[in-house]
């Protein structure tokens, strides 16, 4: 699908963009090198959002009217407040240009909505998808437009009451938004399930029905153009979109109300196992989980569910009755994600969590039948199949006070033997980064059932221990085990398209070293995956340091982890703290996010949210 070469420049058609709306205030996200950004007249007042803006020191006098900030669109818009920097006035044009992800884009359109009037008008570069590289989500060309595309499909499918135009202006397109509804819900309550649901779509997609809809959407930037002034001039309120709306928000009332019966009755046969168990009779937070859920009946007959209650009953839900047998099916489950980059975003979305946090922990104390190990029923992602996960406590200190058992080193599947930990390693690195089985992987441990796991995936899979002195660092000795340091790689540098290391780096004395030496073996648009012991506090806690002699002084009690070749187990140094990501920025990382999950159906428990990272080497055109 292509566009034609007699096509408007994008730049052109934002400039007739503004040429027809004037507009009074005007936000910017993706900068760059400020051309699109000159386009809006000396009289509208501008917001820039780019983490890494390009030469805008000679542009500076022709910018007087812009305020730039240089952070991602994810970080402006939780600690910004756009209606102060706009001086009280509505936002009126919005140009999208980031990060060409789908999800990033998502966001970024929800944030400009959320901010919109009825008059306001949303731009998104990028959406008219030219061919399989180009538009796929991993960097492959110098001209990249990314899956920006599937954000058109998604209001197509989900926002009905909103006017798309997509306007073939080269080289990919330029889609125009209005009718905006600064109130609707309907995308942020289902945002997880979008993401579950688009991520993965690929380029075959528009080869089917897609594709028509993509035609039918497209036209000439005039006639895009003349399209939006003539809804201005009549005023967004006509009684079209008005109907529009009030159609689209009836027909989803009527699906909730549907799924609302459907739903009760599975919960009344639920509730009744519970009130049978040994559990419920034991357990007082149970007891507080069945009124809650009892709620849901009094409210559904009503019309009115009560949001707590209904999540609940959600999370409550149990996994299907384990089989053992591999089916397609099992993997459609989306897995809820959050990726937050700094302290502040992680600070308010705790607090919008702290409900549903404290719903999952009752979700996990009714799990807890009794202090002995336990099968917990979900679906193993390695294995695709539907397992009995096993449970006990016996990496969980206070086991014997408050029988809740460790879960993060549990739930261990009986196939693949892989817990929770490292199940959900290989799930979030290809949900996050989509390595191939020719991907080159160095991974930081080679004896563990995660590696074994990983080598069946993954052809040019490379793993090591630290073996010591005993070797000489890059070769192998026993086993043929391969002896690395994390500090002293011995790797040619670009080696690899995706470096893992899973709970190695809080043992390491000079963990920065071992960033760095992640970084330098990175091919350009590598990416590094990583878990660490992370506190959630705005700086790393360090437990104790070695000095130049190797000598070890403690500052907090000693805590040992396991470690597969020493029986005595490895000593923790640091627990981290959100100023590690700050490190990694400094050592030139880009795209560096913690992503937080937790999941009941795949056995990612831990009453609050599980945390991976990802950080990304820079391409040479970023």
């Amino acid at each position: 699908m292509e566009s034609p070469s007699d096509a408007s420049d994008y730049l052109e058609a934002l400039a007739m963009l503004h040429e027809a709306l004037k507009p009074r205030t005007y936000l910017e996200i993706g900068v760059a090198g400020g051309e699109s950004l000159l386009l809006a007249h000396s009289h509208t007042t501008c917001i820039g959002v780019d983490p890494s803006p390009i030469g805008l020191e000679h542009r500076a006098r022709r910018l007087s009217n812009a305020v730039i900030f240089e952070e991602t669109s994810d970080t402006f818009f939780a600690t910004r407040d756009l209606d102060a920097l706009l001086q009280g006035q509505p936002l009126d044009l919005a140009f999208i240009d980031g990060m060409h992800l789908f999800e990033h884009a998502l966001r970024d359109f929800m944030n400009a909505e959320a901010n919109s009037h009825a008059g306001s008008v949303v731009a998104v570069h990028d959406c008219l998808p030219l061919d399989a590289i180009i538009s796929s989500r991993q960097r492959t060309t110098e001209v990249w437009t990314g899956d920006v595309w599937k954000l058109v499909a998604c209001l197509h499918k989900y926002r009905p009451d909103l006017d798309v135009t997509l306007a073939d202006a080269s080289p990919s397109g330029l889609a125009i938004i209005t009718g905006l509804d600064r109130h609707s819900s309907v995308l942020p309550g289902l945002y997880e399930a979008l993401l579950g649901e688009y991520v993965p779509l690929g380029w075959d997609s528009l080869e089917s029905e897609t594709a028509g809809w993509f035609s039918g959407l497209t036209v000439p930037v005039d006639e895009a153009i003349d399209r939006v002034s003539r809804m201005r001039s009549r005023g967004w309120s006509s009684t079209l979109i008005k109907l529009r709306r009030l159609e689209a928000r009836l027909s989803e009332s009527q699906v909730e109300n549907d799924e609302l019966r459907a739903k009760l009755a599975a919960h009344v046969a639920q509730l009744s196992e519970v009130y049978a168990s040994t559990s419920w009779r034991l357990s007082a937070p149970v007891r507080l989980a069945g009124r809650r859920a009892g709620n849901l009946s009094r409210s559904a007959r009503s019309g009115r569910v009560r949001r707590g209650a209904c999540r609940l009953t959600r999370l409550l839900a149990p996994a299907p009755r384990p089989t053992g047998v591999r089916t397609a099916h099992h993997m459609d489950k989306p897995l809820a994600v959050r990726r937050i980059s700094t302290y502040e975003q992680f600070t308010a979305y705790t607090e919008r969590m702290r409900e549903e946090h404290g719903l999952r922990h009752l979700v996990e104390r009714e799990l807890i039948a009794s202090g002995h190990p336990s099968r917990v029923p979900g679906t193993c992602f390695v294995c695709g199949k539907q397992v009995p996960f096993s449970v006990d406590y016996s990496s969980s200190p206070a086991a014997a006070l408050d029988l809740t058992p460790n879960w993060r080193e549990q739930l261990i599947c009986p196939c693949c033997h892989l817990n929770n930990r490292m199940r959900a390693c290989i799930h979030i690195l290809e949900r996050e980064c989509a390595p191939d089985q020719n991907s080159h992987i160095y991974a930081t441990e080679q004896t563990t059932p995660l590696f074994t796991a990983m080598s069946a995936r993954y052809r040019h899979l490379i793993g090591s221990e630290y073996l010591g002195d005993s070797i000489a660092l890059g070769t192998t000795g026993v086993d043929a085990i391969r002896n690395e340091s994390i500090t002293r790689l011995t790797f040619p540098s670009d080696s690899f398209d995706y470096v893992l290391s899973f709970d190695v780096l809080e043992h390491v004395p000079d963990y920065v070293k071992g960033f760095s030496e992640c970084f330098r073996c990175l091919k350009p648009g590598g990416s590094l995956c990583f878990t660490v012991p992370f506190t959630g506090g705005p700086a790393t806690l360090v437990r104790a340091c070695v000095n130049l002699e190797g000598a070890v002084r403690h500052i907090l009690p000693p805590e040992y982890h396991g470690d597969p070749l020493r029986a005595d187990g490895c000593l923790c140094l640091h627990h981290f703290g959100w100023d590690m990501l700050d490190c990694l920025r400094e050592l030139g990382f880009r795209d560096v996010a913690a992503v937080l999950y937790w999941s009941r159906d795949y056995g990612y428990l831990g009453a609050n949210d599980q945390v991976l990272f990802v950080a990304r080497k820079p391409n040479v055109w970023d």
